[in-house]
């Protein structure tokens, strides 16, 4: 199984090279999970690649659980956009707060943010609520809805709204397949039409390349105009 992992990410490399030229930066969020195991640790880097633009981005964020409910993660990210030089794209502060118990079929969390940019980018407070749902021991889903609120300098009026979407399949040898779905609504002040929010969809895959290691690849592609055409996403994690 570790092999049709590998042939999926190849398979969604060779897809992304053929796309047409994209028109947004790139996107380094998961849909995550609502679960807090106590003791966790682990520290993370993520890629985004747009092979259109040769723009890319690069994260790396460490998080701890500090009880069986509650962990906090700081993360850093760095970007280069078409012609211009990578440099710092913004910094993060976590807290994930679970709701409920690991074993339930339905769980599920808030997280809360602190972002800061640079270059009179706005800053901003988001809320998020995420929910997995296993519907088998093979197939599970998850559905978050954010809420951000911007602070410092050029703010949109209103709150930024965004949901996020993932259905995975876990195959018996142990890698995980499945899709993911990111969208961003824009401004309650001012709701953007259809083609002026950012819509993408993409396949995945997951899976545990030795002890304590383990990497996930995928694709996004855009529903929108103003969505990338084309991000390739590559995560390498440790736990600690």
């Amino acid at each position: 199984m570790r092999l049709i992992a590998f042939l999926l990410s190849g398979t969604v490399l060779v897809a992304a090279l053929i796309a047409t030229p994209s028109a947004y930066a790139q996107n380094t969020s998961g849909v995550f999970s609502p679960t807090v195991d106590d003791g966790e640790s682990s520290l993370q880097y993520r890629g985004g690649y747009d092979p259109d633009t040769d723009a890319h981005a690069h994260r790396l964020h460490y998080q701890r659980a500090i009880s069986d409910d509650l962990r906090w993660r700081i993360l850093a990210q760095g970007r280069k956009r078409n012609d211009q030089d990578f440099d710092f794209d913004y910094a993060r502060a976590e807290l994930m707060w679970q709701l409920n118990e690991d074993g339930a079929a339905w769980r599920h969390a808030l997280r809360f943010e602190l972002r800061v940019r640079d270059e009179d980018r706005p800053g901003d407070v988001t809320v998020h609520w995420t929910n997995h749902v296993k519907v088998t021991d093979h197939f599970s889903y998850r559905i978050i809805g954010g809420v951000s609120a911007e602070f410092g300098a050029n703010t949109d009026d209103g709150l930024l709204l965004q949901t996020r979407a993932r259905a995975n399949w876990k195959t018996d040898a142990g890698p995980s397949v499945g899709v993911e779905m990111f969208n961003q609504y824009g401004s309650t002040a001012d709701f953007a039409d259809f083609e002026d929010q950012r819509h993408q969809i993409g396949p995945y895959t997951s899976f545990d390349i030795a002890d304590n290691w383990s990497v996930f690849t995928g694709a996004l592609f855009g529903v929108t105009d103003v969505a990338s055409d084309t991000e390739l996403r590559f995560w390498l994690e440790r736990a600690l």
